[in-house]
């Protein structure tokens, strides 16, 4: 999990930034590489940049006669809360793990890729690690089939924790597990 060293803000009239100390430059440049377009999909006014191992946050807060904006400086600070959930809960190599899984999976557990960023997006850090263990690639795809069968969440919280009682589940576990033996042995 990446880890943010520290969050500041700055008024640099007319403009508001927030700037994420994190670890090393080479991780400020790839967040800004990989988040830049999702930032201008919330609002094509902000920007997103890095110098150093600073990822900068940069939108206009206020107008020409240095009025702060409220709107502007709440849409900023949400799209700000939406990078800091985002870079604290980013597992490396989670989304081609979940990628792969999918893909190969995707005709006998009618998996679709748009799953993919569906749990990219709605999973924490510590949930996404239980993917990246050695196990199977179908008893993964079982568990992604179960989970959207299930139905909606209400929020992203209810969502993480309904995966976490599917892992914890050692009923559904193991009937997982015998369901995979079962298809070798036909094999």
């Amino acid at each position: 999990m990446a880890e943010i060293l520290d969050i500041k803000t700055k008024f640099d009239s007319p403009r508001y930034k927030v700037i994420f100390s994190l670890k090393n430059p080479a991780m400020a440049k790839q967040y800004e590489i990989s988040l830049l377009g999702s930032v201008r999909e919330q609002w094509m006014m902000l920007d997103l940049y890095s110098k150093g191992n600073m990822l900068i946050l940069d939108g206009p807060i206020a107008d020409y006669n240095d009025v702060i904006i409220p709107t502007q400086k709440v849409k900023i600070d949400e799209v700000a809360a939406m990078l800091k959930n985002t870079i604290e809960n980013d597992i490396s190599g989670f989304k081609s793990k979940i990628e792969r899984i999918v893909l190969f999976n995707q005709e006998t557990e009618k998996l679709d890729i748009w799953m993919v960023d569906v749990l990219e997006r709605g999973l924490k850090g510590k949930t996404k690690m239980k993917f990246m263990e050695d196990l199977d690639y179908r008893f993964y795809a079982k568990i992604i089939k179960l989970l959207f069968e299930a139905g909606a969440c209400s929020s992203p919280d209810e969502f993480d924790e309904r995966v976490n009682g599917m892992f914890g589940n050692q009923d559904l576990i193991r009937s997982i597990i015998n369901d995979i033996q079962a298809e070798d042995r036909k094999e």
